[in-house]
């Protein structure tokens, strides 16, 4: 019934909107007038117009359901940036540890939802891959002062997100710093 009532209304405008004369005039008060038909007792001015050309271009008429299909199909699955941040170790940092053992733990924002991986890179160099765990352990690491960063990689290896670089200290006894711990007779005393 509403499609009739449609008809009906776009049959009715067609004589309208395919006028092609317009008159225009001024009335006593300076204020211009533009119309389709002649006013009585002043003097008009008739304007021819020409339609404008029907467009080349196919109109497609999209209902909800296909306007969501659409727009889903022309943008990609944009993923959420995420912010990793070290939580340990941090900035500055001594870690005291003889076996070398350094412990590291990271924070993500928005939580992954996905598969992810934690790449390690220490003093510049991919030392460790952690999958889908936010901490994990760095083995044998020399005594000194490094550098780490975390990258957070998606299940096929896209860089989603980085810490910063992170300087920290690993404090090892060495045999050659242990104090020696055997009493030693003092000089003199018999």
């Amino acid at each position: 019934m509403r499609l009739f009532w449609l008809l009906i209304l776009s049959c009715s405008l067609q004589p309208a909107l395919s006028t092609q004369t317009v008159h225009r005039w001024v009335d006593s008060n300076g204020v211009v007038h533009f119309s389709d038909q002649i006013a009585a007792g002043s003097a008009s001015e008739t304007i021819e117009v020409n339609p404008p050309a029907p467009s080349s271009t196919p109109v497609t008429t999209i209902t909800s359901s296909d306007s969501d299909m659409a727009t889903a199909a022309q943008e990609p699955q944009a993923q959420p940036p995420y912010d990793i941040t070290l939580q340990t170790p941090l900035e500055s940092e001594t870690l005291r540890e003889n076996s070398g053992k350094v412990h590291f733990s990271v924070a993500i924002s928005p939580p992954m939802t996905q598969p992810f991986q934690l790449q390690v890179l220490l003093d510049g160099a991919a030392v460790l891959r952690v999958p889908n765990q936010l901490a994990g352990d760095l083995e044998n690491v020399d005594r000194g002062m490094h550098q780490i960063v975390i990258k957070l990689l998606d299940e096929n290896g896209k860089i989603l997100a980085s810490t910063k670089e992170t300087t920290f200290y690993l404090f090892r006894v060495s045999v050659l710093t242990q104090p020696n711990h055997q009493a030693k007779p003092k000089a003199g005393m018999n």
